[in-house]
């Protein structure tokens, strides 16, 4: 990706073009953009520029073959057919376009390397922008040269994402020319040798310009000046007004129709000679006329349009021309090209750059424009043709419906917005449907950029504007009560008592029961009661309908965090694990990531601690790939898997550069999910030794959590962990006070895990015969629950006390069992301890690490899977949202791994992974 950069007129066009001509010349496939101001708010219009063309003229089998597999989605960028009524708002549509888009490009390379080619990048819309970012960052091993133009000086549409693009491309500033240079154009403009004061004083007057010195040397010429030393007062007094100047005066000296037209075109920017005309108002030969005379000026191109051959010389045209001018110009373009059936988006462009016209035909061009912004994930540009839209004359109805469809795309760009006017916008919609949707879908929303205060009170305000009796308000309540969960502040309405009493719903009841059940289980896993009866309510929460559920990653984390807790560890990630394959294969990126956190930390409770580690790590880099404020708190869900993995798995430094990286070194946000963060935070500063700064996180973690209601040791238990703090510290009997609690509350609580963890600590704590014993029972208890990481933890532990008591052959044989088991997990730390146990029993452990199909991590055996099944590597890419480049690396590792070379030998070795121990880490895949 190369960026080339400079001022106005300095000839980035030109060496843009040059690159174009060189590499069709050299059989490159080369697709080329000129961004413009005027499409600016037109949403992928650089990229329609770009594709529009190739699939255009490809025939029926190219076209299937461009558009294949993932690609198909790139038809959501590319579609100029407006979208069907009712907007709704689709950022995992928008992804999977930018999927679509990337794969599109990929199959362009199959058959010859490929130039991408976009002129005056900084007016790019911001869709397009965002998917060259996307691009740039899987871009490796492709045949293709993205090359853009960038002019310094011109504020950019969108400067943050233009600037994160020219950042990353190799970068290459065009220098102004030398005197010497100066003096040559002059000679090839007045065929005679030139005075060096001449060339010097035009260098000094342009700033070695290529363009500006060519325009003066025009004027000069015009004004009858020779290239003499006695020129260089003239040349002083045009100076900086000599571009303006000479395109006047080049203009002027033609027919009052040359000008005209040049307006026009320089209001429609590019346009066919039909619609220029009736714009100038001129007969088609008079403007033919015209357009021929501009050509030979070179001011215009005519094909395959008429266009200004240079930006400069178009600003130059449009500043002759008054605002007021220039506004009727754009208001008379936009009727013209509506009548014409132009895209909507393009006639909108247009109105955006009016005054009110004060006709009711104008609602419509901006209202479809603003339906397919939003429908190819570009809120902003929605946003604009809304409030447009609405200062134009409308029938009460349509204006009603306008601002419903504003406030479902403020909400993505201007929050304030939406809680300033919610209130009006819900009491004028007259519909109780109509209103629920509104609020529902206002109130995901919010949910999924972690505003949960927020979305609470948009779905009280619904259910207060239909009647809590009203069917249709039931579903708005179950939502408005589980925010209230998320929001200590709200825990007084005791949403817990409202939610029971509508379980179980009626027969007919609107109220969708998945979510209740999920919501119920989910919140009642904080009492540490009931555990039985949340994981039937768990369980049905995830039974049948998972396809359809997949929509709503809340309802399907909810239920797996309950499922989680109650030690169903198992079922939860055969869960995930589904809903993550509909996820991909619906192209849903956002909920994809979703899912792969939420996964990753069940991986991590099953001390599959090379799946955590990747999976946190998938969900990250798509997180960071992904544009907006979503799922912050998932982000963090899976920032706090990742480090639970990695210190585990012994790399405490990579672990301590993750929290760094995401500015939780220090802060950590008092938001639900940053719960999580402190406690898996405090473990690490504990394995590093900082036990000081352990026992902050684990208390601080306890303080937030007794705030929310969360008593229940499952969900995190840092009693235990503050308990060991304490006691590594010599406080004795803060340690025993919270071991003792923990112990209490998750016998209560009445499954394996919490009480196996909470008597390791217990046991730790108090030492001694009575303390081994306790060891004992929590090894037994966490060999339950299937935690291979904290049953090892315990055995290590049991098996260091019993060394102690001099039991001598007890200690070998769990110390053995801790060394296999920390292996198959891959927690070298904790294995080598135990080593060192054995060995001061004068003992030689045995290695048990992993091998064969064992080894593979759950991401590494998925994408063996579909190898052996005969996908390509393409194919596998698309499938992950990957490049082809690391299902190569991938599948080398298991290649690796398995002891094979060959693709063909791959599903007899993955044979194996059926008939391996039940304890391997590609279980439940």
């Amino acid at each position: 990706m190369v960026c080339l950069e400079g001022t106005p007129g300095i000839g980035k066009t030109a060496l843009l073009r040059a690159a174009v001509a060189m590499a069709r010349e050299s059989d490159f496939t080369v697709v080329t953009a000129q961004a413009s101001a005027i499409e600016r708010d037109f949403p992928f219009a650089v990229v329609r520029q770009l594709f529009e063309p190739v699939i255009a003229r490809a025939s029926s089998a190219e076209r299937m073959a461009l558009l294949t597999g993932s690609a198909v989605h790139a038809t959501q960028a590319l579609t100029a057919e407006p979208p069907a009524p009712g907007i709704q708002v689709s950022p995992a549509l928008l992804h999977a376009t930018f999927h679509g888009l990337y794969w599109l490009t990929a199959n362009l390379t199959a058959s010859s390397p490929v130039l991408l080619a976009v002129d005056e990048v900084q007016w790019a819309d911001a869709p397009s922008l965002r998917w060259l970012s996307y691009l740039l960052r899987r871009i490796e091993s492709m045949p293709l040269v993205v090359l853009f133009t960038l002019t310094i000086g011109e504020e950019a549409a969108e400067a943050h994402l233009v600037t994160d693009l020219v950042n990353a491309a190799y970068r290459v500033r065009l220098d102004a020319l030398a005197a010497e240079d100066v003096a040559s154009l002059a000679e090839d403009v007045f065929g005679v040798d030139t005075d060096p004061d001449f060339a010097a004083a035009c260098h000094a007057a342009t700033g070695g310009n290529p363009f500006l010195i060519r325009e003066l040397l025009y004027a000069l010429e015009h004004e009858d000046v020779k290239p003499t030393a006695e020129a260089v007062p003239t040349i002083r007094e045009l100076g900086p007004q000599a571009l303006a100047r000479s395109v006047t005066a080049r203009l002027q000296r033609h027919a009052l129709p040359v000008t005209a037209l040049a307006r026009a075109v320089a209001v429609l920017e590019e346009c066919d000679l039909e619609t220029a005309a009736a714009l100038a108002e001129l007969d088609p030969p008079v403007a033919a006329d015209a357009a021929r005379a501009l050509v030979e000026m070179d001011v215009l191109t005519a094909r395959p349009a008429l266009a200004f051959n240079y930006s400069l010389v178009r600003k130059a045209v449009l500043y002759e021309l008054a605002h007021t001018q220039r506004a009727a110009m754009h208001g008379r373009a936009a009727a013209l090209l509506w009548r014409a059936h132009a895209p909507a988006e393009r006639v909108a462009t247009h109105l955006l750059r009016t005054c009110p016209l004060g006709e009711p035909w104008a609602v419509e061009p901006l209202r479809v424009a603003a339906a397919h912004a939003l429908s190819q994930g570009a809120p902003r540009s929605a946003v604009s043709y809304l409030r447009r839209a609405l200062r134009e004359p409308a029938p009460d109805p349509v204006r009603r419906e306008l601002r419903v469809q504003l406030a479902l795309a403020e909400i993505h760009v201007d929050l304030p917005a939406v809680h300033r006017h919610i209130p009006d916008l819900l009491e004028q919609v007259e519909n109780p449907d109509q209103v629920a949707f509104l609020a529902r879908t206002l109130g995901r929303t919010l949910y999924e950029h972690d505003q949960y205060r927020e979305a609470a009170e948009i779905l009280e305000r619904g259910v207060e504007r239909i009647g809590r009796g009203h069917p249709a308000a039931r579903n708005l309540e179950i939502g408005r009560l589980a925010m209230a969960f998320l929001v200590p502040d709200l825990a007084g309405e005791r949403p817990l008592e409202r939610l029971a009493a509508l379980w179980p719903p009626e027969e007919g009841s609107p109220v969708d029961e998945r979510f209740l059940a999920a919501i119920l289980a989910y919140r009642w896993s904080w009492e540490a009661t009931c555990s039985d009866q949340i994981v039937e309510l768990a369980r049905r929460a995830v039974r049948a309908g998972l396809s359809h559920q997949v929509e709503d990653p809340g309802a399907v984390s909810a239920a797996v965090c309950a499922l989680l807790w109650a030690d169903e560890a198992e079922l939860a990630y055969r869960v995930c694990d589904e809903a993550a394959g509909e996820l991909r294969r619906r192209g849903h990126q956002l909920f994809y990531a979703v899912t792969c956190a939420y996964r990753a930390r069940i991986a991590a409770r099953l001390g599959r601690l090379a799946d955590a580690r990747e999976d946190a790590q998938i969900a990250l880099e798509l997180f960071d790939g992904l544009s907006g404020n979503r799922a912050r708190g998932s982000a963090l869900v899976a920032v706090a898997a990742l480090v639970e993995a990695l210190t585990g798995l012994g790399e405490l430094d990579a672990a301590e550069f993750t929290l760094a990286g995401r500015g939780l070194g220090d802060v950590v946000p008092e938001v639900w999910h940053g719960n999580y963060v402190l406690h898996c935070r405090g473990r690490l500063r504990m394995a590093r030794g900082d036990v000081r700064g352990a026992l902050a996180d684990q208390l601080e973690c306890g303080r937030r959590l007794l705030r929310w209601g969360v008593v229940n040791p499952a969900l995190f238990p840092w009693r235990s962990e503050a308990a060991l703090a304490h006691a590594a510290l010599g406080e004795p009997v803060a340690a025993g006070r919270l071991a003792a609690e923990e112990v209490e509350l998750a016998r209560r609580w009445g499954r394996p895990r919490a009480l196996g963890v909470a008597l390791r600590a217990q046991g730790i704590t108090r030492g001694g015969a009575e303390g081994a014993r306790l060891l004992a029972e929590a090894a037994a208890r966490l060999a339950e629950a299937g935690d291979r990481y904290e049953y090892a933890r315990a055995l290590a532990d049991l098996g260091a006390a019993l060394r102690v008591l001099g039991q001598r052959a007890e200690a070998r044989r769990h110390l053995q069992k801790a060394i296999d088991l920390a292996e198959v997990c891959g927690a070298g730390g904790l294995a080598d301890r135990a080593r060192g146990e054995l060995r001061a029993l004068g003992a030689r452990p045995l290695s048990g690490r992993a091998c064969g199909p064992r080894a593979l991590t759950a991401h590494e055996y998925r994408i063996a899977q579909l190898a052996a099944e005969g996908r390509t590597n393409r194919e596998i890419a698309e499938a992950f949202f990957v490049t082809q480049r690391t299902v190569e690396l991938h599948l080398t590792n298991v290649y690796r791994k398995l002891g094979i070379t060959r693709r063909a030998q791959l599903a007899t070795a993955l044979a194996a992974v059926q008939e391996s121990d039940s304890g391997g880490s590609v279980r439940s895949v």
